[in-house]
Order: C-alpha cells, then sequence, then structure tokens
C-alpha cells in the first residue's frame, strides 16, 4: 500500500480485536471503525442476548491521509437484498459510499472479491481497481457482475 492509502476490511465481533491489532502491528495508522447495522430483517437472534445484525467497517490509512471532503455516517443501515451471490456478499450501496473516500487515479484493490460488489462500485466511480477470488464459481459471478457494470474509467480491463 502507498503512503496516504486507505484499508477498509469488514469484520465480525468475532474477529474485530485481532483485525484492529493487526493494521497496528503492521504500521498502519487505526483511523476508526464504523458500523454496518444490516437491520432487524436480518439479524441472528440470541437467547439471553443481543441480537447479531451488525458487521463492523475498519478503516486504516499508512501514513497521513491524502485530503478528502467526503464525510461519511458512523453507521449505515442497509439490508442485503435477496438471493444473495455470495455467504459474506457486502451491499453495493454501502460499497459505494465506501469508494467514495478514494482520490481519483488510486487503485482499490479486493484481495477477496466474493460477488465483486466493491470492483463494481470502482469502476462504476471510474477508479481503476483489481480483484481476486480463488473460488472459480464466484469468480463467474463477480465477472458477469463487472460485465453489467457500467465502466467510467476509461481503462480497457484485462484477465489473467
Amino acid at each position: 500500500m502507498k503512503p496516504g492509502g486507505l484499508l477498509v476490511s469488514f469484520i465480525d465481533w468475532r474477529q474485530l480485536p485481532t483485525l484492529t491489532d493487526v493494521v497496528q502491528a503492521a504500521g498502519l495508522i487505526l483511523r476508526g471503525v464504523a458500523v454496518w447495522d444490516k437491520t432487524l430483517g436480518r439479524m441472528r437472534l440470541r437467547r439471553g442476548g443481543f441480537a447479531q445484525q451488525a458487521e463492523f467497517v475498519v478503516w486504516a490509512s499508512r501514513g497521513a491521509m491524502r485530503g478528502c471532503d467526503v464525510y461519511l455516517p458512523g453507521v449505515f443501515p442497509c439490508r442485503l437484498p435477496l438471493p444473495k451471490q455470495h455467504v459474506t456478499e457486502k451491499p453495493l450501496d454501502i460499497a459505494r459510499e465506501v469508494v467514495r473516500l478514494m482520490p481519483a487515479g488510486v487503485v482499490v484493490c479486493d484481495l477477496f472479491a466474493g460477488s465483486g460488489t466493491f470492483l463494481a462500485a470502482a469502476r462504476e466511480a471510474g477508479l481503476h481497481w483489481v480483484g481476486s477470488e480463488s473460488n472459480q464459481a464466484y469468480h463467474a459471478i463477480s465477472s458477469a457482475r463487472l460485465d453489467a457494470t457500467a465502466d467510467n474509467s476509461g481503462v480497457q480491463p484485462c484477465s489473467i
């Protein structure tokens, strides 16, 4: 990651402390944690406890952040439309918001592309992007999604 680059990672409550420790051990500056509220329709009830209806969004930077006049909320109440295409799929509306933090000319890198949500959001925003997915079925799903997504970057895609 280049100086000024951002890391944004979704994580559930069980791995949140581990992720924030790893981010800081890697020399990144932990900037905060936002919440994806999956809403009441997507919660997992827990007897005698709290419903599990949220994921956390850890964000960090390599050094000082680049100037950016985007102010995102700390909580994103958003339901994931059904049917899901991937077990850990994220809503496109949230991905569109997250990529607004990226200045023109940067590369959005999604190492676990899944259904291609963040790649599609980056493509719509006219940003460069690169994704990786080891599961061939999900690679096919993300490729189809990207084929159907408007490309506003002017960059020709390549496949390896």
